[in-house]
């Protein structure tokens, strides 16, 4: 899974605090995920969602995506 820091969305040219909303909100929608999902028995038994920790700077890269809009390009894949 790939993930996504306030750092990489300012790069963007969003700023500090809307940084961090949307990794904020990310986070949630991804906790949110894992306790619906975690009923599935293939599924590994973790207690809690990785994401489920409020000093954690990451977000996965496809929900932030979906919270933007528009897709995140990383610029040292495309310089490859």
């Amino acid at each position: 899974m790939e993930t996504v820091t306030h750092k990489s969305i300012m790069k963007l040219g969003f700023s500090k605090t809307a940084s961090k909303l949307i990794i904020r909100e990310a986070k949630a929608i991804a906790v949110n995920q894992f306790y619906s999902s975690h009923l599935d028995n293939n599924a590994v038994k973790l207690r809690k969602s990785p994401f489920d920790n409020r000093r954690l700077d990451l977000a996965p890269k496809i929900i932030v995506e979906e919270l933007l809009g528009f897709p995140i390009i990383d610029e040292r894949k495309e310089n490859k």
